[in-house]
């Protein structure tokens, strides 16, 4: 027996070809059309020498062909259209059943084909009897092969976000509340900050007027020393709103310091502890993200949606909350810094408070003598170095501050629907977050 096989075209490139390009519907891939025909060996030397004779032979599979590549490319076309419009009102279910419409018009054109590519070659072949009068002894066996293949669907990730997707949904708004609550906190502690730094300006003030006090009252009698109380009495009234600087009113301010001092500390620990579990909900509500769009891409009207768009989908969510997570990252070093500058400022209080106990020693005494003075003179030096330190200037106040303004980007970037924004984006990510 011989054979003779023939392939009309490369069916793929010709459906999609006949289709045009497609915005919703993807072409099939796998189509295959082929023709084997086998017949007696002693038919074969006519057929192989006589071209003409093969050519007609294969003139009605040609038209077969070019019959299936039209319905498919019409079928897919007219498809497309009414694709595009479930793909924008994000209607799954439909376009998932659209899918399967085309696919089942395709395999029934294929059967289709193959039938009538049998009765071509098998009618050309009774022709041929008719004039080949030696041919009618002869039979041929006709085989006929179109591999199937189906469409799909190009749609994007975006529509696994359709029909109330709620992944992450309930981490993000957590997230968002928490740095409200820490906002609010940290607030708090700017406030604070803000008293501990005014008690220790107004006590480097009074620890200078009392030294001055005394000191102009060195070596003098009673009624001198009154005098200079009044007049540094009514100077720090006058232009700094202040009350008559005394050993008593220095331990005041230095109490009020030590006491907001050690709410501060309490209130960014506090702080610290919300943000590292605002780290820990942005993991997890990246985990149930994931795990739901997993979900909803088992779902999805593509069968290849988890394999084509998972990865992609991780991507883009990554991409997503790396802003709300390099916010917290910065909140985290800006708390630490903090708490390093309220160590230090504790232990700098704490030694300021010992130059006070002896400002009190002094002061309730009522020992003026020289050795007082020596200790008053030193008292004062390091109280204003250490106040000159750490304690000085606004550092604490920046150092709060810093904290409320790094909140704001954290609660900014876990914005929900920026998030599936940029998540399920068809394009520019960009364009999604802005």
């Amino acid at each position: 027996m011989a054979k003779v096989s023939y392939k009309p075209g490369d069916l793929d490139s010709d459906v999609a070809k006949a289709a045009g390009p497609l915005q919703v519907m993807t072409y099939p891939k796998g189509l295959n059309f082929k023709v084997e025909v086998e017949f007696d060996a002693k038919m074969e030397k006519e057929i192989g020498a006589d071209a003409l004779l093969a050519q007609k032979m294969w003139l009605g599979v040609r038209e077969v062909y070019e019959d299936l590549v039209r319905r498919i490319g019409e079928n897919l076309k007219n498809t497309d259209r009414g694709a595009i419009q479930l793909r924008n009102a994000k209607e799954i279910d439909k376009l998932k059943k659209l899918v399967d419409v085309v696919n089942r018009g395709i395999e029934g054109a294929t059967k289709i084909a193959e039938e009538a590519a049998k009765k071509a070659v098998l009618a050309h072949y009774e022709g041929l009897k008719k004039k080949r009068k030696d041919y009618a002894k002869y039979k041929i066996k006709i085989v006929v092969t179109i591999t199937g293949a189906t469409a799909g669907l190009a749609t994007s990730i975006a529509l696994i976000g359709a029909s109330g997707f709620s992944g992450g949904v309930s981490g993000a708004l957590g997230i968002v509340s928490m740095a409200k609550s820490v906002s609010v906190i940290a607030t708090e502690v700017v406030s604070a900050a803000q008293t501990v730094e005014q008690s220790l300006s107004t006590l480097r003030i009074q620890l200078q007027a009392v030294h001055r006090i005394w000191g102009e009252a060195k070596g003098k009698g009673r009624a001198v020393r009154g005098h200079a109380n009044e007049i540094a009495a009514a100077t720090l009234k006058e232009f700094l709103g202040l009350p008559m600087p005394s050993a008593k009113q220095c331990q005041s301010n230095l109490d009020t310091a030590s006491e907001k001092l050690g709410g501060l500390d309490v209130k960014t620990h506090d702080i610290s502890k919300k943000v590292s579990n605002m780290m820990l909900d942005s993991s997890a509500m990246q985990n149930d993200f994931i795990y739901k769009a997993n979900a909803r891409l088992s779902k999805h009207p593509d069968p290849q949606a988890l394999k084509k768009y998972g990865p992609k989908l991780i991507g883009n969510l990554q991409k997503a909350v790396k802003p709300g997570n390099d916010a917290i990252k910065a909140l985290v070093l800006a708390i630490d810094q903090n708490l390093k500058r309220l160590d230090k400022c504790k232990v700098d209080l704490a030694k300021l408070a010992k130059e006070v106990e002896e400002v009190n020693k002094i002061r309730n005494s009522n020992k003026w003598t020289e050795n007082a003075y020596k200790v008053l003179d030193n008292s004062l030096m390091v109280a204003n170095n250490i106040l000159a330190g750490s304690l000085s200037g606004n550092g604490l106040v920046q150092g709060a501050d810093n904290i409320v303004t790094n909140v704001v980007p954290v609660a900014t970037s876990f914005a929900y629907d920026k998030i599936s924004a940029v998540v399920f984006a068809d394009g520019d990510l960009k364009k999604a977050l802005w």
